[in-house]
């Protein structure tokens, strides 16, 4: 999936997954999965709401937890249903925050990450685990995961240490179809 710039989210809300669906409506068990820094979605929440994407995962939402209930409400009224991880708010500007919006038609579920070192890396705003019910009887269980950005060592090691902990944890449960994505900021 490309990655998009702010003004692309807001120009741009026919391309992509659009195109992909166009393609693929012959198949009625398909769904369009798509992947997309906000940068905040306090400022791109229209653009973001008008995705045509089943499932919508997002990084860097910016969402205060005081604000997450009323954003939750905007996007249910377009048919959407929003859950978010905290966004990082201990710098002076809220940072980091992951989310993930499905369509009316789609279930799924905020999982526990389990794994001490992920859930640290959500409670700061870097990573959520969920699991949507595919039908035909499948699951697929998402990771969606924000990285460190400032190019440094120290960041990419952050980052790279979160996916590690990911495919560690993979071994150990139930083998569903898993997809690991994000903007890994490298």
């Amino acid at each position: 999936v490309p990655e998009h710039t702010s003004q692309q989210l807001h120009d741009d809300t026919t391309s992509g997954p659009t195109r992909v669906k166009e393609n693929v409506k012959q198949y009625r068990d398909t769904v369009v999965l798509e992947t997309i820094n906000v940068t905040s979605l306090e400022t791109n929440y229209d653009a973001a709401r008008r995705r045509k994407a089943d499932i919508l995962c997002m990084q860097e939402h910016k969402v205060k937890v005081s604000d997450l209930q009323g954003m939750s409400k905007h996007f249910a009224e377009t048919g959407f249903m929003l859950q978010c991880e905290p966004c990082d708010e201990r710098a002076v500007r809220p940072n980091a925050g992951v989310g993930i919006a499905y369509r009316e038609n789609i279930t799924g579920v905020r999982i526990d990450p389990g794994d001490p070192r992920l859930r640290r890396a959500a409670e700061l705003g870097r990573l959520a685990k969920d699991e949507v019910d595919m039908g035909w009887g499948e699951n697929l269980r998402i990771y969606n995961l924000y990285g460190w950005s400032g190019r440094t060592k120290q960041t990419k090691t952050a980052t790279e240490s979160i996916v590690e902990a990911i495919l560690e944890v993979q071994e150990s449960e139930r083998p569903i179809p898993t997809i690991i994505l994000g903007d890994f900021s490298e």
